[in-house]
């Protein structure tokens, strides 16, 4: 899966931009059969992994640049 996005995360209490993605895009493996080295996923499993995977990435990110 890819996942490809543009968003602002801002500081609506001190009116500053904290970031700014344009292009921000995430790529996901996954695997319908066992034995690939990670366990089988259905698409609605790796569809929510990816959001959780996307929402660490930014906040880790966001929090590591204070």
């Amino acid at each position: 899966l890819v996942l490809r996005m543009s968003f602002v995360f801002e500081d609506l209490k001190q009116n500053k931009v904290l970031r700014n993605e344009k292009d921000y895009e995430k790529l996901y493996d996954f695997y319908v059969v066992d034995d690939r080295g990670k366990p089988s996923e259905t698409l609605q499993e790796a569809k929510a992994s990816l959001a959780e995977e996307v929402a660490e990435d930014i906040v880790s990110s966001i929090v590591k640049e204070w």
